[in-house]
């Protein structure tokens, strides 16, 4: 199984300079924040790593004055306008790296939605579509009481 340090060195080459020694503080440090509990082994690694690295790269624009904003997406020069947000169309915090971008790809597999097709005698489906399309037979429950 391939470590996250190592996942880590071959995604952000980047940041070559960084030892390993503060690399592996930063995957502490997205291990305590990202909940990748539902991925497991290399899966799980590799989403450790992307989240450490967006992490730095999100730092790295900080030491640098520019972070907290996104990419360019149009300037103007006279009267000097900017805007900022980010190339794929997701302004959200993760979307401010592409190492964040592709940690929310690997995530979206984690989360699916509870469907309950009827009440009564019957036991419900409940649809998890995210996971593998398995579905789960749960026991009867009356909502009502």
């Amino acid at each position: 199984m391939t470590t996250s340090l190592e996942y880590f060195r071959i995604i952000a080459k980047q940041f070559a300079s960084v030892s390993d020694a503060e690399v592996e503080v930063w995957l502490d440090i997205a291990g305590l924040n990202a909940n990748t509990a539902c991925l497991m082994g290399d899966r799980a690694n590799l989403a450790l790593a992307l989240y450490a690295a967006h992490l730095l790269s999100l730092d790295a624009a900080n030491q640098t004055g520019e972070g907290g904003h996104g990419n360019i997406k149009s300037e103007r020069e006279g009267d000097l306008s900017r805007s900022y947000g980010s190339s794929v169309g997701d302004d959200t915090w993760l979307g401010l790296s592409g190492y964040g971008q592709q940690f929310q790809n690997m995530m979206l597999g984690c989360f699916g939605a509870t469907i309950m097709t009827r009440f009564g005698d019957t036991p419900p489906v409940v649809i998890a579509p995210y996971a593998d399309d398995v579905l789960v037979y749960g026991p009867q429950r009356n909502l009502y009481d």
